[in-house]
């Protein structure tokens, strides 16, 4: 290097000057004599170009590689044919690094050399992620079971009142269903498909934490991770409450490395995304007096052209309501000490009046690495959430059937009743039940762990963990006096409540992780047990002085109190090992072994076990010039899972403390007690078969992956109440090992990402398909309300008559099947059996509830600052059952219906689909049949957002992000009520019965990073 010399006069009174010249330009200085400095001065040397071009693995060109001279802010990028062009130091010391998303990173000496040609290695990280499992983690690249895993990264960009929402539409085969969309809420997830007629729902394990709790209380802004275990090669580490597939979340931890602080915040509005068209005052009047007329009564008004529109009785009870959520995170620690702490609040008013929810969480995560081989560390989730229903259930029915000609307020300021004859009298006010009645719930909830690590050798390792999940309910349902005309209530009430519901959970795990030249083998063996007991407490009392004055002390009549207490208890023995050869050749093998308290002596174990295998046929060296594909697996499964929730006491008898008996000569009357349910000591675990075939694909240098299941899901011993003599005297039947069902199912998702230039995009689709079928079930179909279960039929079938049209003539009455009253205008039965007589037996399944077909897609673009994502998911062939006792009446009383009846017969020729309209319904035109049965399809646009992220170093913070978004933006469907999307309960009946609806919501927030 030449040397530059610097000749300063009076270089004593200089000293500073040159001090900081020669520190701020990198020069050292060589000598200070004769009034002279020697220096070297790299930034005084000149430049010359380098060229070179990049391609990847493939030979491809790639575009938009980012290349920089080491150490400085220097560098430039890689144009469209992979060509590149930069100006370096002329010295020999210069290294320049290529980098791109996809590829592993390489820094290269230049020298003296004045072009470089690079080729970039794709990068195998997508093959080395971690996944979260059962009991551990483990390579992504080694899984040889069917696993969905979605980072908050996948969710980011939506808005998410509940982990349910984070979830819906992003694993295939997954369904999750918000039951309602009343705030606070728990949402339904279904894993492929429903293999039973009782509890269906999802585990979840939530920290490592098995829980029953539900999912409503979590916030989603606290979640790392989730993984969702679908085949019994992943989730058989569970046994026997793994049937219904596991859901595993994971929250934040804190990293190594400067602490950080982060602040995310949204406020927004919400309203209802649909409403019905109900009749109007003169549509309502005129079809009242048409269908007492038809039924030779006089009409009720005389002049329904006087009434004009009137009331929207539903638009009464929607509002227009906010919505906000805010968290803070702090983060950070050391090599050996990490940390995570972060405080969320969320308020939810509900668009239904009177009703809402609010949640407070706190979480907190710690690791410390204490000694060289121990390790501990804790997991705590503490939340409150409470919720508000007011009288929403009566609310909602009574302003669907509430004539439009009712005021919304009566000339004295009480809410709006029915006075005239035409009208609902003796009905409670809508707006008065939604303002006047009391419902809330308060639950308190403590979820956590903390555990403990030695690390014998670097190979085997032993964890202990202690966790809890503690639950505390207060309730509170205070109905007042009121007066509604002909509807009054003049004692009032209070209920309240309180639950105690304590889980506790020891694990002890043993982990081996050995690699030996090509061979890999890990494997792990441990004793788990768990335990609960729940208390319930209930009070009452009426006859308070007053409405305001809700304490049970100050109320004055028929105090009573109640109380129950539940205990269940399971030990499991666990084990498994993994083994690999040559990255290639992937064995897996799970077995538990549960022993559960909710079953007898003689069936109170079950064992579980799965195989899996997996072949990467990318590492065969046949594999090494295809070019296109940069990873292929093959993997298949087989394993058994079981499902234990069947109640508590289902072996053993139960026993009613309060039946009296009547002794002796004298009639004395003496306590007793009397059998309510008969227990049958042998039932045995329902048992879940699985296998699963899948490949993974990896393609075009892992910018689009792709994977693919088949399965067939088989339930057998399938836990059945069947039916009894009523003359036993017992109310409760004994379950019985009975019925077998079969899912199955194909199930896909493929993912592209182009991250190369300023403008990025990807794109994630997923779709998964059920086909269910009971196998058998003893001869002894389930019927449920419209609901039937029976062989050859999908679970809860809806089952009634057929419409075939309508009746446009007395000649075609005589000329169809025999039906009882049936007048032209009255729906025309099918006559299913051919024995010309309309009847029970004549019936049929109407529809399925379970969905054929369920989807989503994700899309994500930025451009510099700014970001757009997209949101859809969807369901495809679901039928749901319209209660036509609820909502959409036959005018056959006072209730109103909506206003696509003002389409129905009124002639011949004038609809073969809407019947006559007739007081009292002489021809039943109201049973449960296919004309209440409709298509619940839907797709819906759950998110669209849009942001923007300032440059970094905006008003001195980290990261600086805007955005506006909108919720439930547009959904297609052919359902006419509230919302196609309506959950089932536990026993998976899907039934609209005025369910609450999902809002549509726009909103605006703010990310910091500090």
């Amino acid at each position: 290097m030449k040397q530059h010399v610097l000749r300063v006069w009076k270089l004593s009174a200089l000293p500073a000057c040159i001090l900081f010249f020669g520190t701020g330009n990198g020069l050292s200085v060589y000598a200070a004599s004769n009034h002279s400095v020697r220096i070297n001065s790299s930034t005084l040397q000149a430049d010359r170009p380098v060229t070179g071009k990049i391609t990847g693995d493939n030979g491809e060109a790639l575009p938009g590689v980012n290349i920089q001279i080491k150490g400085t802010t220097r560098g430039t990028s890689s144009d469209a044919n992979g060509a590149f062009r930069l100006s370096i130091p002329d010295e020999t010391g210069t290294v320049l690094v290529f980098s791109f998303i996809g590829y592993v990173s390489q820094e290269i000496p230049i020298g003296n050399q004045s072009t470089v040609d690079v080729t970039l290695r794709t990068d195998s990280k997508s093959l080395n992620e971690v996944v979260v499992v059962g009991y551990g983690t483990q390579r992504k690249a080694d899984l040889t079971g069917a696993v969905s895993a979605i980072s908050a990264g996948d969710f980011d960009n939506t808005i998410n009142t509940n982990v349910g929402q984070a979830l819906q539409g992003r694993a295939a085969g997954v369904q999750v269903t918000q039951n309602t969309g009343k705030p606070g809420d728990n949402a339904i997830i279904r894993v492929r498909g429903v293999g039973t007629t009782g509890n269906s729902n999802a585990l979840y394990v939530i920290d490592g934490v098995i829980t029953d709790g539900g999912i409503a209380n979590i916030n989603p802004d606290d979640i790392e991770s989730m993984t969702v275990l679908k085949d019994a090669a992943s989730s058989a580490i569970y046994g026997a409450r793994a049937a219904n597939g596991v859901v595993l979340i994971t929250t934040k931890r804190g990293k190594a490395g400067v602490g950080r602080v982060s602040f995310s915040m949204y406020y927004g509005t919400q309203k209802a995304w649909r409403l019905p068209k109900m009749a109007n005052a003169r549509e309502f009047a005129t079809l009242q007096n048409e269908a007492r007329r038809n039924a030779g009564l006089a009409p009720y008004w005389n002049n329904p052209d006087s009434l004009g529109v009137g009331n929207d009785k539903i638009g009464e009870i929607f509002q227009t309501a906010p919505i906000q959520n805010y968290h803070l995170s702090v983060s950070g620690g050391s090599e050996k000490s990490q940390y995570s702490v972060s405080l969320g609040y969320f308020n939810q008013v509900g668009i239904g009046i009177g009703v809402g929810y609010d949640r407070y969480s706190l979480n907190v995560t710690s690791d410390h690495q204490v000694l060289k081989k121990l390790r501990f560390g804790n997991s705590l989730s503490l939340t409150r959430g409470n919720q508000t229903s007011g009288q929403w259930n009566e609310t909602f029915v009574n302003a669907i059937r509430f004539s439009p000609t009712i005021p919304k307020y009566m000339p004295d300021g009480n809410y709006g009743y029915a006075t005239l004859p035409g009208e609902q009298i003796g009905y409670l006010s809508s707006l008065g039940s939604a303002y006047l009645f009391q419902n809330d719930l308060a639950r308190y909830r403590l979820l956590g762990n903390v555990y403990g690590e030695y690390q014998f050798t670097p190979e085997l390792k032993f964890r202990a963990t202690i966790g809890t999940d503690i639950i505390f309910e207060n309730g509170t349902n205070f109905v007042p006096t009121y007066a509604f005309g002909g509807r009054t209530n003049t004692v009032n009430s209070l209920d309240r409540s309180n639950v105690i519901n304590l889980t506790w959970l020891n694990e002890n795990l043993l982990s081996y992780d050995k690699k030996i030249g090509k061979h890999g083998i890990s494997a792990l063996a441990g004793i788990t047990q768990q335990s609960n007991r729940f208390e319930n407490f209930t009070a009452h009392r009426e006859s308070f002085p007053n409405n305001d004055i809700r304490v049970l002390d100050a109320g004055a009549l028929n105090d009573r109190a109640r109380g129950s207490a539940s205990e269940w208890s399971i030990r499991s023995f666990l084990s498994r090992v993994n083994y690999n050869y040559d990255e290639k050749y992937l064995l897996s093998a799970n077995l538990r072994v549960d022993g559960s308290s909710r079953f007898g002596a003689g069936n109170r174990y079950g064992v579980f076990p799965s195989f899996a295998a997996g072949w990467r046929i990318s590492g065969e060296p046949f594999m090494e010039n295809v070019r296109l594909i940069n990873d292929l697996k093959l993997r298949a499964s087989w394993g058994q899972l079981g499902n234990q929730e069947i109640g508590l006491y289902s072996f053993t008898t139960g026993l009613n403390l309060g039946q009296n008996y009547v002794l002796g000569s004298g009639q004395t009357v003496a306590p007793g007690v009397a059998p309510t349910a008969l227990g049958n000591p042998d039932i045995r675990w329902e048992t879940t078969t699985m296998q699963d075939i899948g490949i993974d694909l990896a393609l075009l240098n892992n910018r689009v992956s792709v994977t693919a299941d088949y399965f067939i899901k088989d339930t057998r011993d399938m836990l059945v109440q069947v039916p009894i003599p009523g003359t036993t005297g017992v109310t409760t039947a004994p379950y019985q090992n009975v019925g077998a069902v079969r899912n199955s199912g194909f199930e896909l998702a493929v993912t592209y990402r182009q991250n190369a230039g300023p403008f990025r995009w990807d794109v994630s689709a997923n779709m998964g398909t059920i086909k269910n079928r009971v196998i058998s079930l003893a001869g002894l179909p389930i019927i449920s309300g419209v609901f039937k279960t029976a062989e050859g039929q999908p679970i809860n079938s809806i089952f009634g008559y057929v419409q075939e049209g309508i009746f446009q003539n007395q000649a075609e009455i005589d000329g169809h099947a025999r039906q009882q009253n049936a007048q032209p205008g009255d729906i025309k039965w099918k006559d299913i059996n051919g024995d010309g007589i309309i009847n029970d037996l004549d019936r049929d399944y109407i529809g399925n509830t379970i969905p054929r077909l369920s989807y989503g897609l994700t899309a994500n673009a930025s451009y510099k600052g700014f970001d757009l994502s997209i949101f859809v998911q969807g369901i495809q062939g679901r039928e749901l059952y319209l209660d036509g006792t609820g909502g959409r009446r036959l005018m056959d009383n006072f209730d109103n219906t909506t206003a696509d009846y003002l389409s129905r017969w009124t002639g011949p020729g004038t609809s073969n689909r809407v019947p006559r309209l007739v007081w009292g319904d002489p021809s039943n035109n109201r049973r449960t049949s296919s004309f209440w049965v409709y298509d619940a399809s839907y797709m819906r646009i759950r998110n669209l957002q849009l942001g923007y992220t300032l440059p970094k170093g905006t008003l001195g913070l980290g990261r600086l992000r805007v955005y506006a978004s909108c919720q439930n933006l547009l959904t297609l469907t052919p359902y006419p009520w509230f919302d196609p999307e309506v959950g089932a309960g536990i026993d998976n009946n899907f039934t609209d019965l005025m369910t609450y609806p999902q809002p549509r919501t726009i909103l605006g927030g703010i990310n910091i990073d500090f």
